[in-house]
């Protein structure tokens, strides 16, 4: 079995009740067949593969790499072995383990990997989480091998499941940012209003303590990823002054986490004293800006006490960017093993969809949005949002705090269920 092969199954089963050592031994017995057709593709530098065709699973077309020929069914029985004629797990370890971001060196001016890049964007199927309708054949090829069915580990639960987060870059700019933004419209008294709130009050972004009560409202707890370097590019506040609202969010239920700043994914040391930092036991980590390099940056996690992260999302678009809408263990490519931590992959945020560079001018940005809610869904599986908390002001970001709560009241008619990230990460490390 190759390296890759061992990947996705171990992927595979730890999303669906059925064994490792099982699957090994239908192989072994020749009673399934797995169609390898990379060749040697995974040992190269190659970023691309030459070749993809397409077939139907599940009523939508998908992509299926190595090969241009969709002449032969994907599951055939052959002399009494079930037998797959596409390299559905080869194509899985594509996308899962973000093998396109490993082998590229293109990066954009935040040192990201641009989604423009990806064969997501090429293929059109960035709200399609592809992984998921590869185990779902996977799925089928087993239970007809076996003679017998079986469905996804007890402790998944079986519905959509949310995790909200927000991320605290700034909670002392808003007088000045929304200031600037009054004086654009032409509303001089409101800008006034805000210089004397910051004088004699607080400033409009430092509103913890609002999204809270919103969230209590809404009968949602959430995640808080705080940022624990102040300027260049980080956070316009030090740790200090956040400080009081950690118990706050605690007593809600609510989680605090860290917001790992520029640079930190590159120096485990550095990480670690940012997590120093904090009050209490911090599990879980997103990086600031999304800004991490794909070649190193879960060594650097692993060397860490985190247990989850949460940054593998485009900025640019929504989405699933290793194309799975559930929690995994990401690809260790110096050991050709899974990484420890596990990554909670970000879908939705607000940024994507207000940026003019990114999707505020994207005429389907809402039937993408529901696209990813839709196919999360169809497998029981996660939509992580992201609202920075001044998104949640009426100052520069006015109409933003409600489509949050448009956002969470339709999940909430989906009986999705809601979890902080650590709670999550709970469930999929059980």
């Amino acid at each position: 079995m190759t390296f890759y092969q061992r990947y996705v199954l171990e992927e595979f089963c730890s999303m669906y009740d059925i064994e490792m050592a099982t699957i090994q031994e239908l192989i072994n017995q020749k009673r399934l067949q797995l169609t390898d057709k990379s060749g040697s593709f995974f040992s190269s530098e190659n970023v691309r593969p030459e070749l993809l065709t397409w077939i139907n699973c599940l009523d939508r077309q998908i992509p299926v790499l190595f090969t241009d020929n969709n002449d032969l069914p994907v599951i055939e029985i052959r002399n009494d072995s079930v037998c797959l004629n596409f390299d559905i797990i080869g194509s899985a370890f594509y996308f899962l383990s973000g093998w396109q971001e490993i082998k590229s060196t293109v990066r954009d001016t935040h040192g990201r990997y641009p989604f423009k890049e990806s064969l997501q964007y090429e293929l059109n199927i960035t709200e399609i989480p592809v992984v998921n309708y590869y185990f779902h054949i996977l799925k089928d090829a087993l239970q007809k091998a076996l003679g017998t069915q079986f469905a996804l580990r007890k402790h998944i639960p079986n519905a959509i499941q949310v995790c909200l987060s927000h991320d605290i870059d700034k909670i002392n700019s808003g007088w000045l940012e929304g200031g600037f933004s009054e004086l654009k419209k032409g509303s001089y008294g409101s800008a006034f209003s805000l210089l004397l709130n910051k004088l004699f009050g607080k400033d409009p972004w430092d509103n913890i303590s609002e999204i809270l009560a919103l969230e209590l409202t809404l009968n949602v707890p959430s995640t808080f990823f705080f940022l624990p370097s102040k300027g260049n590019g980080n956070a316009d506040y030090r740790i200090n002054q956040v400080l009081p609202s950690f118990e706050e969010i605690i007593a809600v239920k609510s989680e605090v986490a860290l917001h790992g700043s520029l640079g930190s994914a590159h120096s485990s040391d550095n990480l670690n004293k940012e997590i120093d930092q904090f009050s209490k036991k911090i599990q879980g980590n997103r990086f600031h800006f999304l800004k991490y390099e794909p070649r190193t940056v879960g060594t650097t996690l692993d060397a860490v006490n985190i247990r989850y992260d949460g940054s593998f999302g485009f900025a640019e678009h929504v989405g699933f960017r290793h194309g799975v809408c559930h929690p995994f263990h990401p690809f260790n490519p110096d050991t050709s093993t899974r990484h420890s931590f596990l990554e909670i992959p970000l879908s939705i945020m607000d940024t994507t969809l207000s940026f003019a560079s990114y999707m505020l001018h994207d005429e389907q940005k809402n039937s993408k949005v529901d696209r990813v809610i839709s196919e999360a869904e169809k497998f029981n599986g996660i939509v992580s949002i992201l609202w920075h908390n001044n998104y949640f002001s009426n100052y520069k970001y006015t109409g933003w705090k409600d489509r949050y709560i448009q956002l969470v009241t339709r999940l909430k008619n989906k009986n999705a269920i809601f979890y902080t990230h650590e709670s999550l990460a709970d469930i999929y490390n059980a």
